[in-house]
C-alpha cells in the first residue's frame, strides 16, 4: 500500500529567463496518515527538500501552509498535514538559458505516520520548457494552498517590554 505519493507540481506552464517561479512537492497521504510541518511539535520530522537545479538557478526556502494539530497516542501533539499538502518553493532562474527545456529535479524526504512512523522518499523531476512569457499553471492548486500560508501582516496590536529590576512587564496597546 502506498502511504505518501509525492510528485513535483509547477505553477508556470513555462520558464521565462530571470522571472522568478513557483513549483510545489505535492504530498498526498492515505487516509489516516500525516506527514510533518516546518515544527513537528513533540514527535516526528519535517518534510525536506533538497533540490539538483540547472546551473544558475536559485531554489528559496519551502513555504509552509498552516498544518493541523493532531494528538497521536500517548498525548502527544505534533503539527501535521492530512489528505495532501503542497509544500511551495520560489525558484529563480538565471537571465539567460541556453536550454530549450529545463530540467527541475527534487529529493524529498518525509516521515508518514499513524500509530507507527515510516521514513519515505522519492527523486522526482519536472520539465519546463523555456518561454517569452509565463502562463499560469495549476491555477487551482496553488491558489488553495497560498491561502493556507501565514501572513506577512503586522498584529492589530503594539507589544512594549520595560525591565522593572527582576521583573520584566509586557504592555499591550
Amino acid at each position: 500500500k502506498t502511504l505518501v505519493t509525492a510528485s513535483l507540481v509547477s505553477g508556470t506552464a513555462g520558464v521565462v529567463p530571470g522571472k522568478p517561479f513557483e513549483v510545489g512537492v505535492l504530498l498526498e497521504m492515505a487516509p489516516h496518515w500525516h506527514t510533518y510541518w516546518e515544527y513537528p511539535g513533540d514527535a516526528g520530522l519535517p518534510t525536506a527538500i533538497t533540490w539538483s537545479l540547472p546551473e544558475g538557478f536559485v531554489a528559496g526556502p519551502i513555504q509552509w501552509p498552516f498544518p493541523d494539530r493532531v494528538i497521536e497516542p500517548g498525548e502527544i501533539e505534533v503539527y501535521a498535514y492530512k489528505d495532501k499538502v503542497l509544500l511551495l518553493t520560489a525558484i529563480v532562474p538565471p537571465a539567460k538559458i541556453a536550454e530549450k527545456t529545463v530540467k527541475l529535479r527534487a529529493k524529498v524526504d518525509w516521515l508518514v505516520c499513524e500509530e507507527i512512523c515510516i521514513p519515505g522518499s522519492a527523486d522526482l523531476e519536472l520539465s519546463l520548457p523555456v518561454a517569452n512569457e509565463a502562463t499560469e499553471a495549476n491555477a487551482e492548486l496553488f491558489s488553495a494552498f497560498r491561502k493556507l500560508l501565514p501572513a506577512a501582516t503586522p498584529a492589530p496590536y503594539q507589544l512594549a517590554w520595560t525591565r522593572n529590576g527582576n521583573l520584566l512587564e509586557l504592555s499591550v496597546n
